[in-house]
């Protein structure tokens, strides 16, 4: 319990107040149309990865109900 009482104690004392980037206007609204079209690209590039990562998770799921259903795996 002394252990998680220093190490409280150190993150408080060591703590440094957050502070925020300081950027323009025209970057913050996506001024020029490059941005805003390599945002739709990343927009679509990220619905693709989503779409994969959960089917490749679902069928890990079903193959492993499936194993442990017909007793390839656990005991």
């Amino acid at each position: 319990m002394k252990f998680f009482e220093i190490v409280a104690n150190w993150v408080i004392n060591n703590h440094k107040p957050l502070t925020t980037m300081k950027t323009n206007e025209a970057t913050n609204r996506g001024a020029t149309t490059e941005q805003g079209e390599s945002k739709q690209e990343l927009n679509q590039k990220t619905s693709k990865q989503f779409l994969i990562s959960t089917t490749i998770g679902v069928l890990t799921i079903l193959v492993v109900a499936a194993s442990y259903y017909f007793g390839l795996m656990g005991s």
